[in-house]
């Protein structure tokens, strides 16, 4: 009884994938590189702004570095001479 339902099941999937309707070569090419394509772009595109937020963090590193000198280091390292701290500056002057 098993083997009839599995045959049945069988002729019926044979029946349905003759009405599927396939991509034709050409259609499926064109998907293809539209695919490549958009994920190149994409890609390319997250690059470039990953460049973008870098050089503005560079240029922030430079704004502090020339306000605070070449001696500050931050997270707690050695901040300069004026023991600049994450709480605010010296009172001392």
């Amino acid at each position: 009884m098993k083997k009839r339902h599995f045959f049945a099941f069988v002729q019926d999937l044979k029946e349905e994938l003759k009405k599927v309707s396939w991509t034709t070569q050409d259609e499926l090419k064109f998907s293809t590189k539209m695919v490549v394509g958009t994920t190149f772009f994409l890609g390319m595109g997250i690059y470039l702004v990953d460049l973008m937020i870098k050089s503005c963090l560079d240029l922030v590193t430079l704004f502090v570095h020339f306000i605070f000198g070449s001696s500050c280091y931050f997270q707690g390292q050695k901040l300069g001479q004026d023991e600049f701290t994450t709480q605010g500056f010296s009172t001392e002057v």
